[in-house]
């Protein structure tokens, strides 16, 4: 879980508000819980993609699929 504050770090880092980084995680309460932290304190907006939008390849009941993104800058 160390690593997830640096990932976050990375993907705001190569990100601008036009970029959408998908990220894949299993159902491990305590690696969403760090991963949601981290993306609050980098500013990343995540919203979950349903296993529905997946190909069937990529569908499982222990994995979610979630979007990222940084808000858009307003002058």
């Amino acid at each position: 879980m160390k690593a997830i504050p640096e990932l976050m770090l990375t993907i705001v880092s190569l990100s601008s508000s036009d970029t959408i980084t998908y990220l894949a995680f299993e159902l491990r309460p305590n690696v969403i819980r760090a991963a949601f932290q981290a993306m609050e304190a980098y500013g990343l907006q995540a919203e979950q993609v349903l296993q529905s939008q997946l190909h069937p390849d990529w569908q499982s009941d222990d994995i979610r699929v979630f979007m990222l993104k940084l808000p858009a800058l307003t002058m």
